[in-house]
């Protein structure tokens, strides 16, 4: 479950890769190919561009994000760090090495890279959204709350961040503000997922509980 939140996250901040001339074609190809999901083709292409432009950080980027979706962390990592080096400020790349760290239980670092996101960019979603989720994960639910009460401040339709902001509250005994995000986001969730199955099962220990 948490690799698929976490998957969710990343290929929520793809980004417009600048062209290079000489290679507008491949680049359209490589992108395409992630949005394929066919991520050897990505790595090939990725590849191919780097070995003409060794100093471009968005094919390091994209090739980081292929690498990630096929398992393959220590490659992610290595080719996301290679963009940050390259690229100064790149947020993205920041936030790609954050979700690797997060994956790999190591919350600390994890809140680090996504401070340095936070820094350059306050209002990043996805960046709120994963901090929070990292506070959470290290029990600091005050904190979790913070962040993704922020992260909907930014964009008010992330269901994500409810359910989150919901499993804090619930962790920190605040039932009534609990109750109020589960009952929203099963409300607005039309399917029958897991986190909303999951949501009726805490609502109904809420309901136990205050008898």
């Amino acid at each position: 479950m948490k690799k698929i939140v976490l998957i969710v996250v990343l290929l929520s901040i793809f980004t417009s890769i600048k062209t290079i001339a000489q290679e507008e074609k491949s680049i359209s190809s490589a992108i395409e190919a992630l949005q394929a999901n066919n991520y050897e083709k990505a790595i090939d292409i990725y590849t191919e561009i780097i070995n003409n432009y060794d100093k471009y950080a968005p094919a390091f980027y994209g090739r980081g994000i292929a690498y990630y979706n096929l398992n393959e962390n220590k490659k992610a990592f290595s080719d996301f760090e290679k963009a940050t080096k390259l690229q100064e400020n790149y947020s993205d790349a920041l936030l790609g090495l954050s979700l690797i760290k997060l994956q790999e239980g190591q919350n600390d670092k994890a809140i680090s890279y996504l401070n340095e996101v936070l820094n350059i960019n306050p209002n990043s979603n996805e960046a709120l959204y994963s901090r929070g989720l990292a506070y959470y994960l290290e029990a600091d639910y005050n904190s979790a709350v913070a962040d993704f009460t922020a992260a909907l401040k930014v964009n008010p339709k992330d269901m994500l961040a409810f359910y989150g902001r919901g499993i804090s509250y619930y962790q920190l005994k605040q039932f009534d503000a609990a109750k109020l995000d589960f009952d929203y986001f099963i409300m607005v969730e039309k399917e029958n997922t897991e986190l909303k199955n999951e949501c009726e099962r805490l609502l109904n220990v809420i309901s136990e509980a205050k008898k």
